[in-house]
């Protein structure tokens, strides 16, 4: 017999992750719009939620996308790797709904887009997503799930994907996820 061993980088571990349209499933079971909104730009920035609860008002802009297309851009100025600017293109509408509200309107420049507790956040995503899905969804979930749709979405394209997650090329994580794609 041959012993062929297949090294732990060559078997990822399977990550709960949603799909765009779970996402949304997901975002419409909550009453108040920052947290509808969190769960839809933790899904297209993929950022981690510790960088997404640091973003402020200023972190969020409307600027040229992809051959004079626009779309809203989001800044990762506390990320434990990188800071990092990029394009959520996924939930436009949904954004600028967002920004035009009085929520948003009344926020300062300088002030957190969502002012909430990490433990709040992750019981009410607990709770949300049993009911709306049949499954706990974690916020980390959703930078799974972002990275999944992405790294499909890029085709496998390293830098992209790297520079989207704040990841280096020789981050495993990276690895992980080109494989998938």
């Amino acid at each position: 017999w041959i012993n062929i061993r297949i090294s732990k980088d060559e078997q990822p571990i399977e990550k709960p992750t949603l799909s765009l349209e779970e996402a949304r499933k997901f975002s419409n079971g909550f009453n108040k719009p920052e947290y509808r909104l969190l769960v839809l730009l933790l899904f297209d920035s993929g950022f981690r939620v510790s960088e997404m609860l640091s973003v402020c008002k200023r972190d969020l802009a409307w600027e040229d996308y992809d051959e004079g297309q626009k779309c809203f851009w989001i800044k990762c100025n506390k990320s434990k790797t990188e800071v990092r600017k990029i394009p959520i293109p996924l939930f436009t509408e949904d954004i600028q709904a967002f920004v035009n509200s009085i929520f948003y309107q009344q926020r300062g420049e300088d002030d957190k887009v969502f002012p909430m507790q990490y433990s709040n956040l992750v019981q009410r995503f607990k709770e949300v997503s049993k009911k709306v899905l049949g499954k706990i969804v974690t916020p980390h979930a959703l930078r799974h799930s972002s990275a999944t749709f992405y790294s499909r979405e890029y085709d496998g394209n390293m830098p992209l994907i790297a520079e989207r997650f704040g990841w280096t090329f020789s981050s495993p994580q990276l690895r992980t996820y080109i494989r998938r794609s």
